[in-house]
């Protein structure tokens, strides 16, 4: 590809930072003669219908005089407002009636029931997600505090001072326990504020598809871009001649290392790629290309500030496989690292049958997931679930202790099962000896063992193939 626009031979990247990306929400409207807020307004005393658990409360604004207030508004699509909750509430019991914290959202109550209940068993952090918001103060169907605060973005956060006064509007990273603290003290300067001005230039314009109008539609190009403010969330998209009969694009928003790596090899992978078991790692600082940290870890908004990235690619060229190649070359120049497939015998784990398996056949009760704790601890009780969901359980304990070991089902049990697994509220602190007696009552054994298989190996630049994480 010649030197063009962003040069591939000399630069290869260009970085956009300092620049936010917005969804508009409801601007200009008016709520009975009042427009949206602006810094230092006094709130208007709204009356407010809200929900605590199974009860619902009918206050005003006003009742909330003397506490802070902190306007948390989420989305059931959004997979970052739904992780914080639980930050949310540790907040809450830690401050007490100092401040409120009062989730707000467009939602019906009955799309965040349909949510609770499809989230059931697949976080390991589901027991406090719910437990939380059960307990914090809920607005559902909201439109007015959304037209008052108007925000481009979620999750974010309004501040509202112990007299009624807005004062400031963040995204949720700085929702913390020491900028809390320094808000009740009179300091708000801490608050990392958000922007609601259009910019003249958005740089999102050229990660969307479609939408090649800010670069010259002749010229070839790839960029890089850090991370993208909260409430952006991720994603991406390739698409073969994707703006007209010119040529092919594709773009990643807020992505891991690892996970670009996974989509530039995508085309040449004969093996499922949607976990990162099929990855062999040798680098100095290995978690820097993968999130190991759980989505109720305080530090993980910082860990993705810092490490991940957006990226875009457009070719003049037909061939789809073209774009990946480049995209695989400005990813081991990029972050200095150097990447193949290859293939290797590795250690594994294996769930593996023992003996015949009638006891895990269901027994046709109605399908339900449930906790109960019992004298040697917590249990996770499946009824009539499938098997495919049961062997997504084990490969969540297996990979909670180590990601990058790759997990084999040669079961593939038909039907549906019933099975209580020793639990844990972290999923990492499941205890393998208890599992693996569960396991054996039923037939089943989880077990170590060497399998060959293909791999993508990531690796320092310059670091040979000899000694990997393997």
């Amino acid at each position: 590809m010649k030197d063009v626009l962003f040069s591939r031979k000399t630069i290869g990247f260009i970085y956009l930072v300092g620049f936010l990306f917005y969804i508009n929400v409801a601007f200009g409207q008016e709520i009975n003669g009042v427009g949206a807020l602006k810094l230092g307004d006094t709130v208007p005393n709204l009356p407010l219908t809200i929900r605590v658990g199974d009860s619902v409360l009918h206050k005003h604004l006003a009742d909330f005089r003397g506490s802070v207030v902190i306007l948390d508004f989420w989305s059931t699509h959004c997979s970052t407002c739904i992780y914080g909750i639980p930050l949310l509430w540790k907040l809450q019991r830690e401050f007490g009636k100092k401040i409120e914290i009062i989730m707000v959202t467009s939602d019906t109550q009955e799309k965040i029931n349909e949510l609770w209940a499809n989230l059931c068993g697949h976080f390991n952090f589901y027991d406090s997600l719910i437990f939380s918001s059960r307990h914090l103060f809920m607005i559902t169907q909201d439109t007015a505090l959304n037209r008052l605060f108007e925000h481009r973005a979620i999750p974010v956060h309004a501040w509202i001072d112990r007299d009624g006064i807005f004062r400031d509007i963040s995204y949720v990273n700085t929702t913390t326990e020491g900028n809390i603290d320094s808000f009740l003290k009179g300091n708000i300067t801490r608050l990392a504020s958000v922007s609601v001005k259009q910019h003249d230039f958005n740089p999102f314009s050229i990660f969307k598809m479609g939408n090649y109008s800010s670069c010259d539609d002749g010229e070839d190009y790839s960029c890089f871009m850090g991370h993208l403010e909260y409430g952006m969330g991720e994603g991406g998209s390739s698409d073969v001649d994707s703006y007209g009969n010119r040529g092919i694009a594709l773009y990643e928003i807020n992505k891991s290392i690892l996970e670009l790596y996974k989509i530039a090899y995508k085309n040449n992978l004969k093996v499922e790629m949607d976990d990162v078991s099929r990855v062999v790692v040798s680098i100095k600082d290995p978690h820097r290309i993968y999130n190991y940290l759980s989505w109720d870890d305080p530090r993980l908004f910082e860990w993705l500030d810092s490490n991940t990235f957006c990226y875009s690619i457009k070719s003049k060229k037909e061939e789809t496989d073209s774009v990946y190649d480049f995209m695989r070359e400005d990813l081991d120049r990029h972050f200095h690292l150097k990447s193949y497939f290859d293939e290797k015998t590795i250690s594994c784990m294996v769930l593996k049958r023992i003996g015949p398996l009638t006891m895990i056949k269901a027994s046709g009760e109605k399908t339900n997931r449930s906790w109960s704790v019992k004298r040697d601890g917590k249990i996770f009780v499946l009824r009539n679930q499938s098997w495919d969901f049961f062997s997504g359980q084990i490969q969540e304990v297996v990979n909670a202790k180590d990601a990058f070991l790759p997990f084999f089902d040669e079961v593939k049990f038909e039907g549906n099962v019933d099975m209580d697994l020793p639990w844990n509220d972290r999923v990492e602190d499941v205890p393998i000896d208890k599992l693996r007696k569960a396991l054996n009552i039923m037939g089943l054994d989880l077990v170590r063992e060497s399998r060959t298989l293909k791999v993508l190996c990531i690796v320092d630049d310059g670091l040979s193939a000899k000694g990997l994480r393997r």
